[in-house]
């Protein structure tokens, strides 16, 4: 952008051209909305499904949820399945989380989706710790797709967070 002097050559003109402005705004923004566009149909980004909790106090509770709380430090986790069994392990949560599928009214319903809860301490639980409860039950759903040919998923998974005080 050229300074233009007036023609007596001691004012400086203070004008500010903005249509390049305009013109890189709006690349940005087709930037962006086609990126969006990409990434949502693109097979090769593996994104995790969860599921945000909501309410509805009209409903009855029903046996087919569970709650998983993930303990410990970061690279030594436990975890607790609702507040009973301990596994110190994801195989052995993997275990105790079908165990429990089966015995609860889940696999008698139509719907047999069994809703889990992961329970993160926000200041000690690293999102690996999340991300591999996660990948667990992303597997499991898997593994019961394959299985039953079928496109529901066995479990719908809600992440809880306890607000930091």
């Amino acid at each position: 952008m050229a300074i233009k002097r007036s023609r007596s050559g001691s004012k400086v003109s203070s004008s500010f051209s903005s249509s390049s402005m305009t013109d890189l705004i709006f690349l940005l923004l087709v930037f962006f909305i086609l990126a969006t566009i990409f990434v949502n149909q693109t097979p090769l980004v593996k994104v995790l499904q969860v599921t945000l909790p909501t309410s509805d106090t009209n409903k009855e509770s029903d046996n087919s949820s569970a709650a998983i709380n993930i303990l410990g430090e970061s690279g030594n986790y436990h975890y607790v399945l609702n507040g009973e069994i301990e596994c110190k392990t994801i195989d052995e949560l993997r275990a105790a989380l079908d165990e429990l599928y089966v015995s609860t009214d889940t696999a008698s319903k139509e719907s047999k989706v069994m809703h889990v809860s992961l329970h993160c301490d926000r200041d000690n639980t690293t999102v690996q710790g999340f991300v591999d409860v996660a990948t667990m039950i992303q597997d499991m759903n898997v593994k019961y797709r394959e299985e039953s040919q079928g496109t529901e998923d066995k479990y719908k998974l809600v992440l809880a967070t306890k607000e930091s005080e």
